[in-house]
């Protein structure tokens, strides 16, 4: 688990030298500088605003951090943590309030260095998965955000858990984009009216050549599975879409098996996503009464 003190990571704060006491002073910073009273002038070196900070008020505030003995030792520690680690980001700007030749002392501005702060939070896209679906993708090492969990919440999970089966043996786990990609193809085979045993006309000359080349071919499923499978389209009260899902993991499963006993680079994970997509339909054909 990643530690963090007011969103701030503490590991990533401890990779820049920022020890605790610096964590609690730039917290403080943060706070304070929301507030709508303080005193802003624009740091032109640093094209942003800098924040008027009274020495007196911040030391006064963080009693666990400035607990010297007397004033001026406190003091001196606060502008030893201004220069030390603490101003890769926090930038401490001075200022005189000398006016011709009148007198007047100075102020001190600090002015956040906003990239290096945002490297210190948790960023929005780093969310834990909750959903099945989430788990699922969350446990292959994509980092969850929140266009991915829209997409997750509208996608099925056996179909989801077929289409990463697919990219793993592909070596593509890791993307998205293409298990993606996968799911789509198989959603579009579900979507797509099944043709029957007597109306399956002329095969695809593209498919027929994919299936007649040794180098290329799909190991075709036995007798006893196509058995089964007509048996359980038979029964009425099973959910039309689930035996499909049900048929494409059975002929992935089978083909994924033949294809570790046999020496040819058949494979079903071979296929580009249309092939693919084609693949699945033409299995099917012959399969629904």
């Amino acid at each position: 688990m990643d530690f963090t003190v007011n969103n701030i990571r503490v590991d990533r704060a401890a990779a820049i030298g920022l020890n605790a006491e610096d964590i609690i002073v730039l917290s403080w910073f943060i706070q304070f500088s929301n507030s709508s009273s303080i005193e802003r002038k624009y740091i032109k070196k640093e094209n942003d605003m800098g924040y008027w900070i009274n020495y007196d008020t911040l030391i006064k505030e963080l009693p666990l951090v400035f607990n010297g003995k007397t004033e001026k030792g406190n003091k001196e520690k606060l502008r030893r943590m201004f220069k030390g680690n603490l101003s890769k980001v926090l930038m401490r700007e001075q200022f005189s309030n000398k006016k011709d030749n009148s007198k007047g002392g100075s102020k001190i501005f600090i002015v956040l260095n906003r990239f290096v702060y945002e490297s210190l939070l948790i960023v929005d896209t780093e969310i834990q998965p909750k959903t099945d679906n989430e788990v699922m993708i969350h446990a292959l090492g994509i980092v969850l955000n929140n266009n991915i969990k829209v997409q997750l919440s509208k996608m099925d999970e056996s179909l989801l858990e077929l289409a990463i089966a697919i990219a793993k043996d592909n070596g593509k786990k890791d993307q998205f984009k293409y298990i993606k990609g996968i799911y789509n193809n198989l959603e579009k085979d579900i979507k797509k009216p099944q043709e029957s045993a007597n109306s399956q006309g002329p095969s695809d000359s593209k498919n027929t050549d994919l299936h007649n080349n040794t180098n290329n071919s799909i190991p075709q499923i036995d007798d006893s599975i196509n058995n089964n499978y007509t048996k359980n389209v038979n029964n009425e009260n099973e959910d039309p879409r689930e035996k499909i899902i049900a048929k494409q993991k059975q002929d992935y499963e089978m083909i994924s098996r033949k294809n570790k006993f046999h020496n040819t680079n058949a494979s079903f994970i071979n296929y580009t996503p249309d092939e693919l997509e084609r693949h699945l339909q033409e299995s099917q054909k012959g399969k629904f009464k």
